[in-house]
């Protein structure tokens, strides 16, 4: 409990840092920084006469806020410093335990601090920008694409309700000729109804051959039937 730190509020334009020598030490008071360079240094003034104060490099503590909290803790890294970021699980716990409910940022450096100090934080793992962004892209190239196939479950639910057979008749339901045979006839009267050359000229977007687009019209028919 004896660690200097800056515990940090971090917000979208904008950061409250509070210095501590020690647990229930405050060494500054709490400040307003901009998210930018510029505040970056204001940050990093107040880190040296923290350690010139304590003796000790001190430890940079904030609570993970994504998108964020990510550039400040790199620019802390790359100044040389170990960055502690807190699960805001942790923080939340804390803050329930208070009388005050309304959120006051100064206030909440010194949320952080507690929660840091009685917890026993490790400090955050260097791992290069560059790898933890990739990392960030790949978790959301995976939510896109469950999105995609959930989406497409959903889509395939909706079009069996409404036009029971088409699947029938594509088997890729999401082809780009599917698609756009049922935007122009989504259910079975409106096949039915429909003038043969239209259902020709879409079928030709798909570069099939006119054998293929005669059975595909047939097989429409049929299952609209």
């Amino acid at each position: 409990m004896n660690q200097p730190i800056l515990s940090i509020d971090v917000s979208k334009s904008n950061s409250y840092a509070t210095a501590f020598l020690a647990y229930g030490q405050p060494f500054s008071s709490p400040i307003n920084f901009p998210n930018t360079t510029q505040g970056i240094t204001i940050a990093l003034k107040i880190l040296k006469d923290l350690e010139n104060g304590s003796g000790k490099q001190p430890t940079v503590v904030l609570e993970a806020t994504g998108n964020f909290s990510k550039p400040i803790k790199y620019s802390f890294m790359e100044a040389g410093y170990e960055v502690i970021e807190l699960n805001p699980i942790q923080t939340h716990k804390q803050k329930k335990r208070t009388i005050r409910k309304v959120k006051t940022d100064p206030i909440d450096t010194h949320r952080i601090a507690q929660v840091y100090y009685l917890n026993n934080s490790k400090p955050q793992v260097n791992i290069p920008e560059e790898t933890a962004e990739l990392k960030n892209l790949t978790r959301q190239y995976e939510s896109f694409n469950e999105l995609h196939r959930e989406t497409q479950l959903k889509f395939t639910s909706l079009v069996d309700l409404i036009f029971p057979q088409y699947n029938q008749v594509f088997a890729k339901l999401c082809s780009i000729t599917s698609l756009k045979i049922l935007e122009a006839f989504s259910t079975p009267e409106a096949v039915l109804s429909a003038d043969i050359n239209e259902l020709k000229s879409i079928l030709k977007i798909s570069n099939h051959n006119q054998k293929w687009i005669d059975n595909k019209i047939e097989e429409l028919i049929a299952a609209a039937r």
